[in-house]
Formats: C-alpha cells, sequence, structure tokens
C-alpha cells in the first residue's frame, strides 16, 4: 500500500508551521517548567512555573488544564512525589538497542530510488537491521544496527562492511555507489518504558500525561508517533464529552492504556525473542512469538499474511486480524510444508 517517505526535519517543519497557524495558541520558546502550581489542597493543578532562558526570575502560568508531553524524560513522577502523590509504577524493557545514520545522494533515475527497503532479523540467530528510505532532495536515509550490543561502527570502512554483513545485498549495493552526503551518527535506545498512570488511585485533577511521557517504544519499530496522534484523538473525545474534572485523568489514562496495550504487546514481544532482553514479560508472550514466527516466514510467500501483517505492525488494523481463519490455515499450511520437508 502507499506510504509517503520524508525526513524527521521536513515532518516537524511541516508540522510546526499547521500547528503555529492556530490563530489561539502561543509559543514560549527557551523555556524550562520548573514545577506544578496547585490549589492549596494540592487536588487540583492550577498551572506551571517556568523560567525563560535569559530573562527574570520563574512566573507562574495559570489553566484550566495542563498536558505534559515532554518525552520518555518526564519529571511527572517525580513532580507527583513532590506533591504527596504516588508515581506511576514503571516497566522497563532493556534492548540495548543501537541504530547508526547516514545521508547519501539518491539518483532519481535509478529504478530502485522510488521505494524503501528493510533487513529485518530472524531472531535469536540473527539481531542487526538495516534500512534505507528515499527522502527529499533526491536523498537516501540509511539506518543500520542491532540491538545487545551488536551495532554498526562509526568508520567509514566499519559502517560499509556492517551494511555489506547485512543479510540481503541490496542496501549495501546502492550506497556502494552513492555519494554520502552526512557524517555517520549513532543514537542508543537502552530500554522501551512504559509508566501505568491507568493503575494511579489518586490523581490531581487539571493534569494530564500523553505520547512518549507515558510509553516510549523501541523506534525501530516506528509506533511512537502513531500511538501519541492515537491518544490526542482520545483526549479530544473525552474533551468532548465534557468529562467531570474530577473524573477526566482516570477516564483519559483508562483509555489510553488500551491503545498502548497492543503496540506495547507487539514492540516488547519481538524484543523478547533475544534471550538477552531483560524486563516484564507480558503474559502469553513465547506463545505468540512461537506464532509470530511462522507468520513471518509465510509472509515469505503469501501475500495475504504479508499484507495483514504490515497493515498490524503500521497499527492500521487490529493484531486480531492474524488470527482469523483464512490467516490461521493459511500459516498452518507454512508450518505443514516445513515438517513435511524435515521428515522426507
Amino acid at each position: 500500500f502507499p506510504s509517503t517517505t520524508m525526513s524527521r526535519g521536513l515532518l516537524e517543519h511541516l508540522i510546526r508551521d499547521r500547528v503555529f497557524a492556530i490563530p489561539n495558541l502561543k509559543l514560549l520558546d527557551r523555556t524550562i517548567v520548573k514545577s506544578l502550581q496547585t490549589n492549596p489542597d494540592r487536588d487540583r493543578v492550577i498551572g506551571i512555573i517556568v523560567e525563560q532562558h535569559g530573562s527574570a526570575p520563574p512566573r507562574s502560568l495559570t489553566a484550566d488544564l495542563v498536558v505534559d508531553v515532554t518525552g520518555r524524560s518526564s519529571r511527572s513522577g517525580q513532580w507527583l512525589k513532590d506533591l504527596g502523590y504516588e508515581p506511576p509504577f514503571a516497566s522497563k524493557v532493556h534492548v540495548n538497542l543501537c541504530y547508526t545514520t547516514r545521508i547519501y545522494r539518491r539518483d532519481p533515475e535509478d529504478p530502485r530510488s522510488h521505494t524503501w527497503i528493510l533487513n529485518s532479523p530472524a531472531p535469536p540467530q540473527q539481531s542487526t537491521f538495516g534500512g534505507i528510505i528515499p527522502t527529499e532532495g533526491n536523498r537516501w536515509i540509511v539506518s543500520v544496527g542491532g540491538w545487545h550490543g551488536n551495532w554498526a561502527p562509526t568508520t567509514e570502512t566499519g559502517f560499509l562492511e556492517f551494511v555489506r554483513g547485512l543479510p540481503s545485498p541490496d542496501i549495501y549495493d546502492i550506497i556502494s555507489q552513492s555519494e554520502p552526503l552526512s557524517a555517520i551518527v549513532p543514537y542508543k535506545f537502552p530500554f522501551s518504558l512504559r509508566r501505568y498512570y491507568e493503575r494511579l488511585k489518586r490523581f490531581p485533577s487539571g493534569y494530564l500525561v500523553l505520547g512518549d511521557a507515558v510509553s516510549s517504544f523501541n523506534p525501530t519499530y516506528g509506533q511512537g508517533m502513531s500511538v501519541a496522534a492515537l491518544e490526542v484523538v482520545e483526549l479530544d473525545r473525552v474533551l468532548t464529552e465534557n468529562v467531570s474534572p474530577t473524573h477526566l485523568a482516570q477516564t483519559f489514562f483508562q483509555r489510553i492504556a488500551k491503545i498502548i496495550d497492543i503496540p506495547w504487546q507487539l514492540a516488547v514481544g519481538e524484543d523478547f525473542r533475544f534471550p538477552q532482553t531483560t524486563g516484564i514479560k507480558p503474559l502469553g508472550t513465547d506463545l505468540l512469538n512461537l506464532y509470530a514466527t511462522w507468520v513471518h516466514r509465510t509472509t515469505l510467500h503469501d501475500p495475504v499474511v504479508g499484507e495483514t501483517f504490515l497493515q498490524v505492525m503500521n497499527l492500521m488494523i487490529q493484531p486480531i486480524c492474524l488470527f482469523y481463519p483464512r490467516i490461521v490455515w493459511r500459516v498452518l499450511r507454512t508450518m505443514l510444508g516445513a515438517c513435511n520437508k524435515s521428515t522426507s
């Protein structure tokens, strides 16, 4: 199915322009949020204390609703603790991941230049991956890396040799003949993180948390921004329904937990296919991974299963679709075929 590819810089530029075209929205740049501001009983957040770089002392900003979208480094847990509340329980799944990225010049006349290529591993034997994506300005974005220390070197020779060692030669064939346009830049991701705000018994009104501040996924699966967008849609629904301020947080956190559950299960389930992965393993992960292994193998020759799998991984349809009879039968047929070959 069609997809649009672009650099992260262009995507953020387009979103920023559209957001700040909204007339009643104001940006405070170079500003740090120091703490939450509450009423005397500390049961309602009424604003924030901010400090702008190079300006006067900290000042307060009042608001009917404060939403923390500061990412995985969110300080909400500490702020809640400072106010006498329990911070949310946090689950970490350690993947020790690193991916290394470089930009290359792309020849628009090359027949390969209008598609993207992804090499994904077959765990646990393989733990490295690579991707090449066409982007604006006739450029390629190339990212390669691996789990649990199997990382790409940042030297010229080492980077190329790592790409050459991927299971498929396609990416190497392209970049070995392309001009590099950037340095080789690594990004380390030690663990996926989920904070269970929906489990809290007490939470101040007038305050919410969403996006990576609630759940931060392994970035190689490309689900983080999609989940955050779905959470924003849910926030709009909750506000439209005029849920009472005292029940707003509980209602919102319970609803987004249902949004997070599926991609969290998918992402950490894949990560637990590597024996070195540590953390809290969701119930049924090993059984699901066994089925997923045969789903992967079936996608190599079955376009129906392949398309369904891609739609699930891109959050376009529910994972239950992989268990529909027509899919299960195709997967079982692959399993039976493999068994017949091994016994013959």
